[in-house]
């Protein structure tokens, strides 16, 4: 081109500045302006565009311009001022923004969102709320969507949460509520005031909404201790085909960690495997965190292992060893953090000091101390709380009082005249219940409720052990009653009380009573109880001890201890016994001592087809189908048939009974049919079928064939087709429920948002949100 226009000038700075080559649109706008060619506000807007963009010498260079655009007397036109505005408030400079602003001789609705979403973007939020109620009292320039979702972070910032409703208000009546813009801000703004019910109602009245949305949603029910919610939000947002990126995970996964859900938290990892997410350091975290804090510490050492590693990866780690009292395996990871090059900061000490807590002896913990003196983070609050911890556990009083005063927050606090508050009396009622003092513990009780942290479990629950403690077992019962929501400290506190009180049957009622509501015992739980069966005088093993006590070693895969168990019975074991151990030598595949055990029932009890059947499944879960096949011969031989089972749904008044494969029911073709979408809707969140319970040697695709007619399947199927939208969907098993059937009902029960209730021979499964009571352990 041998003659160049100012359209020319202006296309070829325009192409740079869209294209991200800052520096080379500046370049070009000095050359054009030692032109005799007329500079134009087209080209003075691409290029302070640009100027905002530069890595170096950002503000310098926009200022030159523009004097450069006084001089040339184009500042007085609006569209130039409204992008000075904005190059200076994104390089910093508000008071030049500011000033640029004023000089706009006719400001439009642009001139007014720049200024305000600059003054919001750089922090000068009370600002921003001057100008916004310039704004709204200036006549001639109408508030829009865009001022509205310019303004709204600066008042989720602010805290002022009356004027944020009547922002929420006026963009409803002018229907800017359902801009995409406009709604994520108001999510935003909820969120950090911690209110999930407005946010949810935002968020639901939206008509189309991004990942941003979802983001900030599953983070407001996250940080709300809506956890359930906040992963039951996740599973509908890959129904609704938006994938969930690393911001999505990074929420989530707190959710799963605080509820030591390892389920969901499991079903997260999948999909983040799945998107590619995992070698973000950040989703490594954050399940390294989860696991840990799920007690999952095979799955969180494995991925540590395998992952980029930081403080955040160590800290998570550490801090989960010792919370599992694992405190050897901590240190070691604190000497390991050292010795890599990284950096120890306060949760590392807080979580090594933790573990030195549990040590015998409190020599690693002042060694350990000491580094912290050396580093000047023995102040820091985590720091000295841990320390006091460690010292109060073992009896160093003085040292522990030598670290309480050196606390450089505790004068500010008493400056400030804070006051006690649930988590202190949370930490001094455990002191009172070990010196017994019930006058002491009626005080903390008054003040408890004049401060009204009668809400806070946590409170109620120390405070109901020192009534039991101190020999008041009937007002430590009302507390419990009283609790809303029980966990399993306050039901192992209950019975451990009523146990340490001669009232060994309320502590067994009780405990009877925390199972049927779902709640896992501990081994806290497990003490209480066996404290209270000692001082009961009920120590006299019977036969369902022993049966349980089989179970429960044999499926903790130690067979060793439970052969020494039925050794040492009194009397011959009977059949129970070695059904129990033959149940558990199924689930982690022993055959050798399961065939032995199965010889045993053979001798006791020849005729009981279940344990033919259950030896067959021994030899079909390692492949060993020639056994299989001697098994089965061998029923037929003795003439026995496998048990047949059922599954039944009640709809109405009528009981509807289906057996696997089962074509006879009148409404067959329609439960085939929708057994086969709520199949293809699961597939879509994850279901994957479990073809290795298929215990017959056939191909993959007849295996997975045989698992889709199931029995619990179809009547699954036909109480979602039969029963109204919402109502549970319960269902009966003859035998037990097999591993595929309760997860696909997992599925189900996330994808068709009901809750599934499936007793089986076994015990009840109530499935909610994808999760089970019986946490995957029947």
């Amino acid at each position: 081109m041998r003659e160049r226009d100012v359209v020319s000038w202006n296309s070829l700075i325009s192409l740079f500045c869209n294209n991200g080559c800052s520096l080379e649109a500046v370049r070009f706008f000095g050359e054009l302006t030692r032109t005799e060619l007329a500079v134009n506000s087209v080209t003075v807007v691409s290029v302070l565009s640009a100027c905002s963009a530069l890595e170096n010498d950002a503000l310098a260079t926009g200022k030159g311009i523009h004097g450069r655009i006084i001089k040339l007397g184009l500042d007085s036109q609006v569209t130039v001022g409204n992008v000075t505005v904005d190059m200076y408030g994104k390089c910093g400079d508000l008071e030049s923004s500011i000033r640029a602003f004023s000089s706009i001789a006719e400001k439009n609705v642009v001139s007014w969102n720049t200024i305000i979403g600059g003054l919001v973007h750089g922090g000068l939020l009370r600002d921003a709320l001057v100008f916004f109620r310039s704004m709204a009292a200036n006549g001639t320039t109408q508030l829009n969507s865009i001022t509205i979702s310019s303004f709204l972070p600066g008042l989720a910032e602010l805290g002022f949460h009356k004027l944020g409703r009547e922002v929420h208000g006026h963009s409803t009546r002018h229907g800017w509520h359902c801009d995409l813009f406009v709604a994520n801000s108001l999510l935003d703004m909820y969120a950090k005031w911690g209110r999930p019910r407005e946010a949810a109602s935002v968020f639901h009245a939206m008509e189309c909404r991004n990942v941003v949305s979802w983001n900030a949603m599953i983070a407001n029910l996250a940080q709300n201790k809506c956890e359930l919610e906040a992963i039951a939000l996740v599973r509908e947002m890959q129904m609704k085909s938006e994938s969930p990126n690393s911001v999505t995970l990074t929420n989530v996964l707190p959710a799963c960690a605080r509820m030591a859900a390892s389920k969901p938290g499991k079903e997260i990892h999948g999909r983040s495997i799945r998107a590619g997410l995992c070698s973000d350091i950040f989703i490594s975290n954050a399940l390294i965190d989860m696991y840990a804090k799920s007690g999952c510490l095979g799955f969180a050492r494995t991925l540590f292992e395998i992952s980029e590693r930081d403080e955040v990866s160590y800290n998570a780690l550490i801090v989960g060893y010792s919370r599992s009292l694992h405190c050897l395996e901590a240190l070691d990871l604190f000497v390991e953090m050292g010795l890599v090059g990284l950096n120890y900061d306060a949760i590392s000490l807080m979580g090594a000091l933790s573990a030195c807590g549990n040590l015998p002896t409190v020599k690693r913990g002042k060694e350990i101390h000491g580094f912290a003196v050396r580093r000047h983070l023995h102040c820091h609050l985590f720091v000295a709380n841990s320390l006091l911890d460690l010292y109060t556990k073992r009896g160093h009083l003085d040292a522990a009082r030598r670290v309480f005063d050196r606390i450089e927050d505790k004068d500010m606090q008493r400056s400030r005249r804070l006051k006690p508050n649930g988590s202190s009396l949370a930490g001094l009622l455990p002191a009172i219940a070990r010196c017994g003092s019930l006058q002491l513990g009626k005080s903390c009780h008054g003040f408890m409720l004049r401060r009204n942290f009668g809400s806070d479990e946590f409170v109620v629950t120390a405070l109901m052990d020192v009534y039991a403690k101190s020999g008041d077992l009937v007002v430590a019962r009302k507390l419990f009653d009283g609790i809303c929501s029980r966990n399993v400290i306050s039901w192992s506190a209950m019975i451990a009380g009523c146990g340490a009180h001669g009232r060994v049957e309320e502590a067994l009622s009780l405990f009877d009573e925390m199972l049927r509501r779902g709640i896992r015992p501990n081994h806290i739980t497990y003490i209480g109880v066996l404290s209270a069966c000692v001082h009961g005088g009920f120590h006299h093993p019977s036969l369902q001890h022993y049966t349980c006590m089989v179970d429960l070693l044999g499926r903790a895969g130690l067979f060793e201890e439970a052969r020494e168990l039925i050794r040492g019975m009194p009397a011959e074991p009977p059949p129970e016994i070695w059904g129990a151990l033959m149940g558990a030598c199924r689930i982690h595949g022993n055959v050798k001592l399961g065939k032995y055990a199965a010889e045993k029932l053979f001798e006791l009890k020849p005729a009981d087809p279940g344990f033919y059947v259950l030896l067959s499944n021994i030899y079909a879960a390692a492949h060993m189908w020639s056994e299989v096949r001697r098994v089965r011969g061998l029923m037929r031989e003795l003439g026995l048939r496998k048990p047949v089972g059922w599954s039944s749904v009640e709809i109405g008044c009528r009981i509807h009974s289906f057996l696997s494969g089962d074509k006879s029911h009148p409404d067959s073709d329609e439960v085939y049919e929708r057994l086969g979408e709520l199949i293809s809707k699961a597939k879509e969140t994850g279901y994957v079928p479990r073809k290795e319970v298929v215990l017959h040697d056939v191909e993959d695709d007849v295996k997975e064939s045989v698992l889709s007619s199931h029995s619990e399947k179809l009547a699954m199927a036909y109480g979602w087709s039969r029963l109204m939208s919402g109502k549970p969907i319960r269902i009966m098993k003859n035998l037990r429920t097999c591993e595929d059937c309760h997860s696909f009902a997992k599925f189900v029960s996330t994808v068709t948002h009901r809750e599934i209730i499936l007793r089986d021979a076994v015990r009840f499964h109530h499935i909610k949100d994808g999760i089970c009571t019986c946490s995957d352990y029947w």
